[in-house]
């Protein structure tokens, strides 16, 4: 499991950085993050590209408190 935040940062990216890549508002991003918001397909997308993972490697997984589940 890949915590969501530490992934982020990794990449050298706050909340307000990664919104303005990927049009998902920050509010939503620190949802996700704490785990009290889905992760929908499209917003899937869109960080899979820009935190450079593999969206099939998102599959279902949700960010759910802050540990994003990468499935096999």
């Amino acid at each position: 499991m890949i915590d969501s935040h530490a992934l982020r940062r990794s990449r050298g990216l706050t909340l307000t950085d990664l919104a303005l890549l990927s049009g998902i508002p920050t509010r939503t991003l620190a949802e996700l993050e704490h785990g009290l918001r889905k992760l929908d397909s499209t917003y899937r997308q869109n960080l899979a590209c820009i935190l450079n993972v593999p969206a099939r490697e998102l599959g279902a997984a949700e960010w759910r408190a802050g540990i994003w589940e990468i499935s096999a």
